[in-house]
């Protein structure tokens, strides 16, 4: 497979401690990485104790990304080779289990204790079930403790478990994404801070002390004693650690490969999230989800958009997924001063643009260029929840905007700003700072979710005005808001 420009700008990026890179199925983003890995161990394993490492989620994956990387290593031994570069072998292939139960086991021969695994649903079930009664009589009228809603206590027990909330109050304040039940098999809604809750989290304490009792673990709790193990373990750590299709991985498991990094200010994390699979509702990564909570810090985000098919053994650029087209065209319009410039790009090529007027063309190269950070969806409609991920970088000529050092961007979602030239789908240029003038397009924290509004005046009260007859303004005086910057500029994508 030929590499096109953005997959060999990713391969050949400064490591940062916290990655994700993105696609659908055929985007190439196994292949990325593995060539990543050769650049990674010819320019950033530096020190003899230096290692990369590869997950994979099973053991056909595993194999296939070996059978991969022994075809790149023949075909690119001179590629990627530094100062650096020795024969010493500093890679390692396995799959996430292969690790977890290394440590569990290292755990439980260490410690001698032994344990029985509960594997059989029906069996969490018959527990959940004693524990669900002896509630009922202590807990007499709370509508929750019905039996029928077993299978959701299970999944409700194990999210618990999988997301790593150890005490009531953090899951009292959990943000319960993606857990929806149908009617008749559990509640429709758990409000935070409310009793169901608390009967849910005294579910859960029961449940762990009924298997501690009869020495038993489920799969959530050998994640847990692998964590606890990596934890103490000075040995079999990485600076560079690649998880292939981690689209379902748990905060228990990304807080276990995090334990496997070794410190360097050079190491990095990437986890490769297929965007073609439907996630599961303990998946860390989930619509939604905020990683910063993650505290792993910084995050960077890489998205691959090109198809590729397997014809005859040979692999073969199909199509953008998002056009056919590769030359993608924009205008960029701004705000402060009333102008506006259309420019177009090639998709693969996001560090060069071609600026147009009128018959003329000239090409803008990446020195004359600044890289605008590019956050989730922003809110032109009911505020939604923010996600400061950050998803891509959009360059731009700095004479587009004057301080463009304190600028980022924000991909809108909604149609209440259409008055404003502002529609579902545009990107707004967002200069970061506190306070704003009535009159002003803002983009506001209101409550944890973000929107984007006119800032007016009602009787020295704000409010955050649409500009759509069907929305109504918001009003903020009594609410918990803060803006996060000013629109100076739209960009919109030309058909």
């Amino acid at each position: 497979m030929k590499l096109d420009a953005v997959q060999n700008r990713i391969i050949r990026s400064k490591p940062s401690s916290f990655n994700l890179l993105k696609g659908i199925n055929g985007t190439g983003k196994t292949t990325t990485a593995v060539h990543r890995i050769f650049y990674l161990k010819n320019n950033f394993c530096i020190y003899d104790d230096d290692r990369i490492l590869i997950l994979a989620k099973d053991s056909v994956n595993r194999d296939n990304i070996r059978q991969m990387y022994n075809k790149i290593e023949d075909e690119s031994k001179l590629e990627y080779r530094t100062l650096f570069t020795n024969n010493v072998d500093k890679v390692d292939i396995y799959t996430l289990d292969d690790i977890i139960n290394r440590y569990y086991f290292e755990y439980t021969n260490s410690s001698k204790i032994f344990f029985k695994v509960i594997q059989e649903e029906k069996d969490i079930l018959a527990y959940l079930e004693e524990c669900v009664q002896e509630l009922r009589d202590k807990y007499k009228g709370i509508k929750i403790l019905n039996k029928d809603y077993l299978k959701f206590f299970k999944d409700e027990v194990l999210w618990i478990k999988a997301c790593g909330y150890k005490t009531i109050e953090l899951y009292q304040q959990a943000d319960r994404i993606g857990r929806k039940c149908k009617r008749g098999e559990g509640p429709l809604r758990l409000l935070k801070m409310s009793k169901e809750r608390q009967v849910i989290f005294e579910l859960f304490q029961n449940y762990n002390k009924k298997l501690e009792e009869n020495g038993l673990l489920d799969y959530q709790d050998i994640n847990y004693i692998a964590l606890f193990q990596a934890g103490k373990s000075l040995s079999n750590k990485y600076t560079h650690i690649i998880v292939d299709e981690a689209q379902e991985l748990t905060r228990t498991e990304i807080d276990f490969i995090s334990k496997l990094r070794l410190d360097r200010t050079y190491g990095s994390s990437t986890f490769i999230i297929n965007k073609s699979v439907e996630l599961i509702h303990s998946s860390w990564f989930i619509k939604g989800r905020k990683i910063t909570n993650l505290g792993l810090g910084s995050i960077k985000s890489y998205v691959l958009s090109k198809v590729y098919s397997n014809e005859g053994g040979e692999e073969k650029k199909m199509r953008d997924n998002n056009s056919y087209n590769s030359i993608e065209s924009f205008k960029f319009i701004d705000i402060k001063n009333h102008r506006s410039f259309d420019f177009k790009r090639e998709s693969s090529i996001i560090d060069e643009i071609i600026l147009k007027d009128g018959n003329k063309e000239e090409s803008v190269k990446a020195d004359e260029l600044k890289a605008f950070p590019v956050y989730s969806d922003i809110a032109a409609g009911e505020p939604i929840m923010m996600n400061n991920e950050l998803e891509a970088e959009f360059y731009l000529p700095e004479f587009f905007i004057r301080g463009a050092k304190d600028c980022f961007m924000l991909k809108v979602k909604g149609d209440s700003m259409i008055g404003a030239n502002i529609n579902d789908g545009d990107y707004v240029v967002i200069r970061k700072q506190n306070t704003a003038l009535k009159g002003d397009i803002v983009a506001v924290d209101l409550e944890g979710s973000a929107t984007l509004k006119r800032l007016a005046y009602n009787k020295n009260m704000p409010i955050l005005m649409p500009e759509n007859d069907n929305y109504d303004p918001i009003f903020i005086h009594d609410r918990e808001a803060s803006v996060l910057g000013v629109a100076v500029g739209i960009i919109k994508n030309v058909e």
